[in-house]
């Protein structure tokens, strides 16, 4: 049953309005006067007021603007009572945020017509905005969860990811892969712009590799990337993954007037083999590229 809040400080005008409106199996609350429209409204929590615009000492415009400045009355459908329909009120009566108005005197299906239309229009209104709520709301949770110059994931959901992964194995095996693109901050030295453009081909060239549904890669910030990446241990597959992205990221590069060299350099930790923990098993696998750096002839190694 719609809650309906009518303020009028003519009773008989408040009287009739009350009548039509139970008439019609509406549930009605009344006010003889602004103030009293105003406290009425916070106990009765009405799906829609009607109110006239002019009363003593709180007028109508008033009603209005205390009531929409308050959260639970922002959005709740206002119709002015008038006897006087100039433009000036009007605009003032928009401005202020009311929904319609019912100029006197009035027939019973007016009244219905306005309120029913006022209703429907506010709960349009109210559900785009809900949507709206919404759509910001998972916008910015994704914002949370990504980097803003990669795009990649950043660090906030690791934890639960690799969870998820290991419940979902089966008979494959889980590696955590460390990568560090090197010579990359001397770049930002020379131009920022340069620096997040070569930062985005690196991101680039690891999702190719590591960013398909199975895989999860994530930017761990100071050019230092993660992968969970589900593999076979019975064949090669992994390494062959590894030296294909590492070809690919250290081709020469022109950038604008810029030549441009990078490098990059991977460890490997081996879930159930180096460790069972998340935390363990990036920090091995920090240690296997650390000792990548020290070789000649590949750019990444295993834990060992």
């Amino acid at each position: 049953m719609l809650k309906v809040l009518a303020i009028d400080d003519t009773l008989t005008n408040l009287e009739l309005v009350k009548e039509m409106l139970l008439s019609q199996e509406f549930e009605v609350a009344t006010a003889s006067n602004g103030q009293e429209g105003i406290e009425t409204a916070r106990s009765f929590y009405p799906d829609l007021i009607i109110c006239d615009i002019e009363m003593p000492e709180v007028d109508g415009f008033q009603v209005l603007e205390t009531l929409r400045a308050q959260d639970d009355f922002k959005h709740t459908p206002f119709v002015f009572l008038t006897g006087v329909n100039t433009q000036e009120s009007i605009d003032r009566g928009a401005d202020l945020g009311a929904d319609d108005y019912l100029l006197k005197p009035f027939t019973l299906k007016k009244l219905i017509s306005t309120v029913t239309t006022s209703f429907k229009k506010a709960q349009a209104l109210k559900e785009t905005y809900q949507q709206h709520s919404v759509t910001v709301e998972e916008n910015l949770e994704k914002v949370k969860m990504y980097d803003s110059v990669t795009g990649l994931l950043n660090s906030t959901t690791m934890g639960t990811h690799f969870i998820e992964i290991q419940a979902q194995l089966g008979d494959l095996s889980l590696a955590v892969i460390t990568f560090s693109i090197d010579r990359i901050e001397s770049y930002f030295d020379q131009s920022p712009t340069l620096g997040q453009t070569i930062s985005k081909f690196a991101a680039n060239q690891l999702k190719k590799q590591y960013g398909s549904q199975e895989n999860y890669l994530y930017y761990l910030g100071h050019q230092n990337y993660l992968a969970l990446v589900p593999f076979n241990q019975q064949n090669s597959k992994l390494t062959q993954s590894l030296e294909r992205l590492i070809y690919q990221t250290i081709q020469p590069l022109r950038i604008g007037r810029y030549d441009v060299e990078v490098s990059l350099r991977a460890g490997i930790s081996l879930n159930g083999i180096d460790g069972y923990d998340l935390p363990e098993l990036m920090r091995k696998a920090n240690l296997a590229r650390v000792q990548a750096q020290k070789q000649t002839d590949k750019n990444y190694a295993f834990y060992v």
